[in-house]
């Protein structure tokens, strides 16, 4: 509603800098998050190569079946995330993903400019005017059923 979206304007924070606030979902938090190293826009695009990771594999890059959130925190900040198959996924998708989900966020695609994620050769195929304008075409759609 129009009243939500005035409230959340009035009340979100504005970031020009770094903060330290602790917020976010644990299977998306970037490791400068869980060390509260401090945290800007780049975390973003950490969440945005975990969500292309998952619409791609279908699974998180770094959850496994039962991990408690101890154990997550320690794998998103040590250990790489599980690779894309190299037999299934385009090298630009993969590139993709591990240049968003680098792990120092100043090495991080889109830490200069926003634009480099769009320019990634990844999008390349896709025409983004349209994409913003709603006018392509999903490749797929599910089948309705009844209710």
């Amino acid at each position: 509603t129009a009243t939500a979206t005035a409230t959340a304007t009035r009340t979100a924070k504005k970031v020009t800098d770094k903060t330290y606030t602790f917020c976010g979902t644990p299977n998306y938090l970037p490791p400068e998050i869980i060390l509260n190293r401090g945290h800007d826009v780049t975390a973003d695009n950490w969440c945005l190569g975990v969500l292309i990771y998952e619409l791609i594999e279908g699974e998180n890059p770094f959850f496994e079946s039962g991990m408690n959130q101890m154990t997550l925190y320690e794998t998103i900040c040590k250990e790489p995330h599980y690779p894309l198959p190299e037999d299934s996924v385009s090298e630009d998708a993969r590139d993709l993903v591990n240049r968003l989900l680098e792990k120092d966020p100043n090495m991080r695609l889109g830490t200069f400019r926003e634009k480099d994620i769009l320019e990634h050769t990844w999008f390349a195929e896709y025409d983004l005017k349209k994409l913003r304008t709603k006018e392509i075409e999903s490749p797929w759609a599910p089948d309705a059923i009844e209710p």
